[in-house]
């Protein structure tokens, strides 16, 4: 009886383990898809984890590469600028030698590197230089400091026009001058030679650095007190000059040229003149295709030109100067 309770019991215990074996199994079906899963996806993280790796080291040596380029541009560029600086001096030295230039007439030094813009041949210029009058210790300072340190230096009106502009002023001998156009005074010094006793120069200037620049030499002439100097947009000042003018020097924007004249008109007594600069404008006005400014002095050229109240005559010294007289 008892072995038979016992193997009763055995029996259920055999059974009770055969059922969790097989839930066992059964879980263990379920579990090996998730592991094998989970293997997957570590040897796919595995992957990631290489090739961010990977990513990073061409990242730090791209950088490496960066850094090293920039250092070699530097250097080259440091070479290049110190070859630009020896070659600059060998020309300096060469212009110089050839040209036989001395400080004093500093713009043939620039004529030889503008010969695309020059106005008159160079050895023509100098020739006519030695056979006219000499410009003032003054304006030859102007001369050689504007084209040693002003921006656009061939604004300077130089030796040949500013004697012709003082030879007008003294024939016409005007008790009031307008000057549209300051820059560094040159221009003013010369036309002021010709002015009545007691006579006045007014010159405008848009530029405040031209006009305080003038200004200095200015104060080195004897014309001081003669020169009055205004700042500012010329089409706004000269409205509010109540004076009759016997001389006018027009050499400011080209683009305004034919606007100044006719605020100036008005103002200037009969046989008086009007003087305009480069209205030749590097020859540029014959050609077909014009640029505004261009356009803007042919304009004005054909205007006083067919103006009945002047007599005009264009004359082909350095860059045209168009000179109208007042007859009616």
């Amino acid at each position: 009886m008892i072995k038979t309770k016992s193997l009763v019991v055995l029996l259920k215990a055999i059974s009770l383990l055969v059922t969790r074996v097989q839930n066992l199994v059964v879980h263990l079906k379920k579990v090996i898809p998730l592991v094998t899963r989970v293997q997957n996806l570590v040897v796919h993280l595995r992957k990631v984890i290489k090739g961010i790796a990977m990513a990073r080291k061409i990242n730090i040596t791209t950088k490496k590469q960066a850094v090293i380029n920039h250092k070699n541009h530097v250097v080259v560029k440091k070479q290049l600028t110190i070859q630009l600086a020896k070659k600059i001096i060998q020309w300096k030295k060469k212009i110089l030698n050839n040209l036989n230039l001395t400080t004093r007439k500093p713009h043939l030094l620039w004529l030889f590197f503008y010969k695309k813009m020059d106005f008159v041949n160079k050895n023509i210029v100098r020739y006519a230089e030695e056979h006219s009058q000499k410009e003032t210790k003054l304006l030859s300072e102007i001369d050689r400091d504007t084209w040693t340190k002003v921006l656009n230096p061939r604004m300077l009106s130089g030796h040949i026009q500013g004697r012709f502009l003082s030879m007008i002023s003294n024939m016409v001998n005007p008790k009031n001058i307008l000057e549209i156009g300051t820059y560094t005074g040159y221009s003013a010094l010369c036309l002021a030679e010709g002015l009545n006793f007691g006579g006045k120069l007014h010159t405008i200037d848009i530029n405040e650095e031209h006009i305080n620049i003038a200004k200095q030499y200015f104060k080195k002439s004897k014309y001081k007190k003669n020169i009055i100097t205004h700042t500012g947009n010329a089409l706004d000042i000269i409205p509010n000059l109540n004076l009759d003018f016997q001389l006018a020097f027009i050499d400011a924007d080209k683009q305004n040229y034919c606007k100044y004249f006719d605020l100036l008109i008005d103002k200037m007594v009969k046989n008086s003149y009007i003087v305009a600069d480069n209205v030749l404008w590097s020859g540029k006005v014959i050609q077909n295709d014009m640029d505004i400014e261009t356009k803007s002095l042919d304009t004005y050229n054909k205007k006083v030109c067919n103006d009945k109240r002047l007599e005009t005559v264009l004359l082909p010294i350095r860059d045209g100067l168009m000179i109208s007289r007042k007859i009616i």
